[in-house]
């Protein structure tokens, strides 16, 4: 198969975006011929089967996608009038430019839409109505779509009136070769943590939906049950300075370690630190579309026990694997409840761990996600040759 894939995301970068792009590119690339249009100035090295061609963009806030859109446009165009593809793959943004190449070139074309663009309302009243029309007339115009949720399915289907065979559903997954049990001591001796201490570990984007000022709310709670404990809050973000002012108020700073950017190969040496792992969601953002969030599938390849928020698509997920306890979102008390459970109790932690990974690596990893992407692939394209002969 030889596909065009088009990707806004820098594959450089350090959000669970970039991470998922890089990912399926990785094993999509193994089989199959993938051309990549991207803003990516220095590409991961892949192997033979995959080429980059950059995109630029203007760095100007709401014109980043549109400026995106037009030169990718430009690129894939001029690359098709002389090279053969099969398939055109596009990560969502409102100006679908898969959607425009295939209508010149009656290409099949697959949207992955991987949350709402109007989700956090970013947008005022009248944008947002026009990208509402834009999006109604992309997902028309979509051979097939990708969705990273069973929810975003389904809120895809009710906004925009599509049919559900329209759209699969293809779930974030790990990478099992980076993210996988280690030795937990020697672990935190690469970190220059005290082994005296337990450990609970958040990975992610310090964002608002995050909720990690609720796990910081629960650590009186945790530290009165549990005197022995540190926090790791792994990873940079707007709501950094804003929690390390939390902590100072609540007088728990010497119980917390901010990392601050961790590279993304160091990040399963601090999962494998801990003993517990968390993801406090907060409902607005969240449950309305699901979630199939990279940390907690991270989080159960390294063989951890899991505590988060019971979201769509996250509570499923700790019911299927057993690596887990889901809580009620925004809720602090039931979140140190929980925390403090598995920190009194080794043997469910090494149960919860050992089920968690056993169900990753069996069903979760990112070889088997860009399977998924590889068959819907081929179904379109077959569809889409048996239409033109007839």
């Amino acid at each position: 198969m030889k596909m065009l894939y088009i990707s806004f995301p820098d594959l450089n970068g350090s959000t669970g975006a970039c991470t998922h792009v890089r990912e399926i590119l990785r094993n999509l690339s193994i089989n199959n011929s993938v051309t990549v249009v991207s803003p990516t100035k220095n590409p991961p090295k892949f192997g033979g089967n995959i080429t980059f061609k950059r995109c630029r963009y203007l760095d100007i806030e709401f014109l980043r996608a549109f400026t995106f859109s037009i030169n990718a446009f430009f690129i894939c165009f001029f690359y098709l009038i002389k090279n053969k593809c099969d398939v055109i793959y596009e990560r969502d943004h409102a100006f679908g430019t898969g959607c425009n190449l295939t209508l010149f070139f009656n290409i099949p074309v697959i949207m992955e839409v991987n949350g709402i663009s109007n989700e956090t309302g970013r947008f005022p009243g009248p944008i947002a109505k026009i990208i509402n029309s834009v999006l109604h007339n992309r997902y028309s115009i979509a051979t097939h779509i990708v969705t990273v949720t069973p929810k975003l399915k389904e809120f895809l289907q009710l906004r925009y009136n599509l049919p559900s065979d329209k759209i699969s559903v293809v779930e974030n997954g790990a990478n099992i070769d980076l993210f996988k049990p280690m030795n937990k001591e020697n672990a935190l001796k690469k970190l220059n943590l005290d082994s005296e201490f337990k450990h609970v570990c958040f990975v992610g984007h310090l964002a608002p939906w995050q909720g990690v000022e609720y796990l910081i709310k629960s650590s009186s709670f945790i530290l009165s049950k549990c005197p022995n404990t540190k926090f790791i809050i792994v990873g940079d973000g707007p709501k950094l300075d804003e929690l390390k002012k939390l902590v100072n108020t609540l007088n728990v700073s010497s119980n917390y370690l901010f990392t601050g950017y961790v590279d993304y190969e160091t990040v399963p040496v601090y999962i494998n630190a801990s003993d517990i792992c968390v993801a406090p969601f907060v409902i607005e953002r969240n449950d309305r579309i699901g979630l199939s969030a990279l940390k907690i599938y991270e989080y159960l390849a390294c063989g951890k026990p899991v505590v988060a928020s019971k979201i769509k698509g996250i509570e499923e997920l700790l019911s299927a694997s057993n690596g887990g306890i889901s809580v009620t979102p925004e809720d602090v008390c039931d979140l140190g409840k929980a925390i403090v459970r598995l920190l009194q109790d080794d043997l469910l932690c090494e149960k919860m761990g050992t089920e968690g990974y056993k169900f990753i690596r069996d069903h979760h990893s990112w070889k088997i996600a860009a399977s998924n992407v590889e068959r819907i692939s081929c179904k379109v394209i077959n569809s889409s040759n048996k239409s033109c002969s007839t």
